[in-house]
């Protein structure tokens, strides 16, 4: 993956980041993206919330192609899952 990072950068494609915002200034997402966009400081940040990002990050390393890939990141999202819980628990029970 860092090879085929070095290729494009290489051949002057854009980054990740300068592909995102060419697409968000082009209007593509639509009017939904560009409202959640503009009230997303209004969401509150807790356990919950994080854990079910990081639950749905994980379910979609099954696509990947680069089988170590997906076993290192799986690992690493299950890791972080637990940290989640554990804290939550804790924080439940104090």
């Amino acid at each position: 993956m860092l090879t085929e990072y070095a290729i494009a950068k290489l051949s002057g494609e854009p980054g990740l980041l300068d592909l995102a915002k060419s697409i968000l200034k082009s209007g593509l997402l639509g009017e939904e993206y560009d409202e959640f966009l503009q009230n997303d400081g209004n969401i509150e940040l807790n356990n919950n919330l994080l854990y079910s990002v990081i639950l749905n990050l994980k379910k979609l390393t099954q696509y990947l192609p680069d089988e170590g890939l997906r076993n290192s990141l799986c690992s690493a999202a299950d890791n972080v899952l637990e940290k989640i819980e554990l804290r939550t628990h804790t924080d439940e029970i104090f």
